[in-house]
């Protein structure tokens, strides 16, 4: 008698863990629990074979900013460099009808 195939045992499924992770809904971040594998992933390796995980990196900018010799970017001033402003309305929902512009194009400097 010929033997019959036997059947293979079928893999058992990966274990399920639940995390909890923000999500936005209707512009409100909640967390949420979902359910995951519990299944690792590919390994980092060993730590001394990273360049930069697990090393001590030094601040290249930090003696600049600790001493206050660092340029930000409101100390940059570049030739012919134009200013702005934005003024609000102090009335919430008061639509603009018109706007006059000369009295700022007369200022000195203006160039508006």
């Amino acid at each position: 008698m010929p033997q019959q195939p036997q059947a293979q045992p079928s893999p058992t499924p990966p274990k399920k863990k639940k995390i909890r992770v923000p999500r936005v809904v209707n512009g409100v971040e909640q967390m949420v629990e979902i359910e995951v594998d519990d299944v690792a992933g590919p390994g980092w390796g060993p730590n001394d074979k990273h360049a930069l995980l697990n090393h001590r990196l030094t601040r290249v900018d930090g003696p600049l900013k600790v001493t206050g010799a660092a340029n930000y970017t409101y100390d940059v001033r570049l030739p012919k460099m134009l200013y702005g402003r934005i003024l609000r309305c102090p009335h919430g929902h008061a639509r603009l009808k018109k706007f006059d512009s000369a009295a700022a194009s007369a200022m000195p400097g203006s160039a508006a």
